[in-house]
C-alpha cells in the first residue's frame, strides 16, 4: 500500500497506468515532464494529454481516468483521515474525466471538481463522468452515486441514472434521467481499466475495501500458502 504522506503536510496522489503522451508539469517549474506509471502528484501540479489517456489514484482508492485532450489542475489533494488537507479539489480546462469513487465521503472529505461552467462535488461511491465542450459547456453524468453542482447562484444535485448539462453564466436547470450511458472509445477504454479488479487473482484473496489496489498486488508480487 502506498506511502502518500511527505511527513511536512504534503500529500500526494499518483498515476496508476498511462498510455500515449501524457505530460506534467509541477508547481512552480517551467519544466515539463512525461508522466509514468506510479510518479507521485502534488497539489500545484498540472497534468494533460495529447493522444494519450492516464488513470490517478487517491489515497482513499479513488480513481479519476483522464480521456485524450485533457488537462487539468491539482489544486489540493486532500488523505482520508482529514490530517492535512480533507478534501482534494482539481480545475478541470479540457476533455472528459470519469472518476470512481469507492468509499462514501462526509461534507467536508469529497471530490471536487472546478469548470469555467461550475463546481461539483462528488459525494457518494459511485461512478461518474464530467466532459467540457469547446465553449467550456459541462455535462455531468453520474452513473451511481450523488452529486452537487452549483454556481455563483445556485445548487443542483444529481442522482443515480441523471445527466446534467450547464454553460458558463447560465442558470442551473434540473438534470435529466437517462436510459442508457452513451458509449465512446473512452468510455471502452475506462470499462477495460475497471475490469481488471475482477479478473485479478488477488481480489480473492484481500478484503472488499482494498478491491482497488488488487491488479496492482498482481504486477508486484504473488501468492503463496505458508505453514507459519
Amino acid at each position: 500500500v502506498y506511502s502518500y504522506d511527505y511527513g511536512d503536510g504534503r500529500y500526494y496522489c499518483h498515476s496508476r497506468f498511462t498510455e500515449g503522451n501524457v505530460y506534467i508539469q509541477r508547481a512552480n517549474d517551467a519544466e515539463i515532464s512525461e508522466l509514468s506509471r506510479n510518479m507521485p502528484i502534488m497539489a500545484g501540479d498540472r497534468i494533460w494529454t495529447e493522444d494519450g489517456r492516464a488513470e490517478i489514484q487517491f489515497d482513499d482508492g479513488s480513481i479519476i481516468n483522464l480521456d485524450a485532450g485533457t488537462i487539468i489542475d491539482f489544486e489540493a489533494i486532500g488523505d482520508s483521515i482529514g490530517r492535512y488537507e480533507d478534501s482534494s479539489l482539481i480545475k478541470l480546462w479540457a476533455g472528459s474525466i470519469y472518476a470512481t469513487i469507492f468509499h462514501d465521503r462526509d461534507s467536508s472529505q469529497n471530490l471536487q471538481v472546478q469548470t469555467m461552467a461550475g463546481s461539483i462535488s462528488l459525494l457518494n461511491r459511485g461512478s461518474y463522468r464530467i466532459d467540457l465542450g469547446d465553449d467550456y459547456s459541462l455535462r455531468l453524468t453520474v452513473f451511481d452515486g450523488l452529486a452537487e453542482v452549483s454556481n455563483n447562484r445556485e445548487t443542483a444535485m444529481v442522482r443515480s441514472g441523471q445527466r446534467l448539462f450547464l454553460e458558463p453564466g447560465d442558470q442551473i436547470m434540473d438534470p435529466v434521467d437517462f436510459a442508457n450511458a452513451e458509449i465512446d472509445e473512452f468510455s471502452e477504454w475506462v470499462m477495460e481499466r475497471t475490469s481488471h479488479f475482477s479478473q485479478t487473482k488477488s481480489v480473492q484473496y484481500v478484503d472488499d475495501t482494498l478491491d482497488y489496489l488488487v491488479d496492482e498486488m498482481d504486477d508486484y508480487g504473488d501468492w503463496r500458502y505458508s505453514d507459519d
